[in-house]
C-alpha cells in the first residue's frame, strides 16, 4: 500500500513534535536531588544540569578572587564540596537550605552559577503552597495527544 508524501510529513512532524514535548518536560521539570543521592551514584550525574538541595556549612565558605566562592552542602551527614560562580546571595548566611543548580564535575564537585536560598520560617507565609508542575505537564500532554489526534485524522482522511 503506497502512503502519499504529505502522510510521511504528518509523521516526520508528529515525531519530532514528541522529540520536543519529552525534551521540554525533561528540561524544565527538574526535581531536587539530594546529596545523599549524587555521592552514591557521581557517575550518573556528572555534566548533566541539576539541582541539588542541602543545608550549607558556613565554617566551609571561602570567597576566591575572580567572584568564585567555594562551600560545601550537608545532608543525612554526607557532604559535596561546590564551587560558585557570582556572589553570594544577601540572606545567604541566614539560609536554611540551599538549592545549588550547576552540574557534578568529573572531580565530584558541583559547579554552579545559579544559587537559591531557602530562608527561616519567618520570611515564609504560614499557609503552604508548594510549587506544582502539574498544569505544565497537563498542558504539554494534550498538545501532544492534539497533534496524535490531527496526525491520526489526516491519515484517515480520504481524498
Amino acid at each position: 500500500m503506497n502512503f502519499p508524501k504529505k502522510y510521511g510529513v504528518v509523521a516526520v512532524f508528529l515525531v519530532a513534535s514528541a522529540f520536543l514535548a519529552y525534551n521540554g518536560l525533561s528540561t524544565y521539570v527538574n526535581p531536587y536531588i539530594s546529596v545523599t543521592q549524587i555521592l552514591s551514584k557521581p557517575d550518573r550525574y556528572i555534566g548533566r544540569d541539576i539541582q541539588v538541595i542541602g543545608v550549607p556549612d558556613f565554617d566551609s565558605v571561602a570567597p576566591e578572587e575572580g567572584g568564585i566562592v567555594k562551600f560545601d552542602i550537608e545532608d543525612e551527614g554526607k557532604r559535596l564540596s561546590v564551587v560558585f560562580q557570582g556572589s553570594l546571595p544577601q540572606n545567604f548566611d541566614q539560609s536554611t537550605q540551599v538549592v545549588v543548580i550547576g552540574s557534578v564535575t568529573s572531580d565530584g564537585y558541583i559547579e554552579s552559577d545559579q544559587l537559591l536560598v531557602k530562608c527561616p520560617s519567618k520570611y515564609e507565609s504560614t499557609e503552604e503552597n508548594p510549587q506544582s508542575n502539574t498544569f505544565f505537564i497537563a498542558a504539554m500532554l494534550v498538545a501532544v495527544l492534539a497533534l496524535g489526534y490531527l496526525g491520526v485524522t489526516m491519515l484517515w482522511k480520504k481524498g
